[in-house]
């Protein structure tokens, strides 16, 4: 069965807001080493894009992808209203319809949308893999919450893993 990356709300208006995104240059970076690692290996590469009211509205310059990271053709987009990247999305229809069963996933906010899109993926069943230095937050101690949310996944089944080490071969 196949594996693919999904990129977590990595959006202009989530690095925007008053409190910054932790380690934001690293956090890109890793990101990046993981779609271009993806794309190697030849997996699917797909980006959520959360939608709300205020500083994610759909149509403006804050809804979109930071510009280091390209959307390319044959890339899948997610548009979601809920931290799980599956709630009233096609998700889990395109995963099981390319023969998905392992999902990478890296972004945006580690002790949101990232840790419920973990939760959730393990729970229907997927094989996880978070990306340990892929992921980040803006809220309270962010070093000790990133920690934290790798440690309570890794219990949960997740396999943790950085981002220079992805490969066909470490993820199979």
């Amino acid at each position: 069965m196949g594996c693919c990356l999904i990129v977590i709300d990595m959006q202009k208006g989530v690095f925007g807001l008053k409190r910054p995104v932790y380690h934001e240059r690293e956090l890109i970076e890793h990101v990046k080493t993981a779609v271009r690692l993806a794309r190697q290996s030849g997996f699917p590469v797909m980006f959520s894009l959360h939608e709300n009211n205020t500083f994610l509205q759909p149509d403006t310059p804050g809804h979109g992808l930071r510009n280091e990271l390209d959307i390319l053709p044959g890339d899948t987009v997610i548009r979601k209203k809920h931290p799980d990247v599956f709630a009233e999305t096609n998700l889990e229809e395109i995963l099981e319809k390319n023969q998905i069963s392992t999902i990478i996933i890296a972004g945006l906010i580690s002790n949101g949308c990232v840790r419920c899109a973990c939760l959730a993926a393990l729970a229907k069943g997927f094989r996880v893999v978070l990306v340990k230095d892929a992921h980040s937050t803006f809220f309270g101690d962010p070093a000790k919450i990133i920690e934290q949310i790798n440690t309570e996944l890794e219990a949960a089944g997740a396999r943790i893993v950085a981002a220079g080490e992805l490969s066909a071969a470490t993820l199979g």
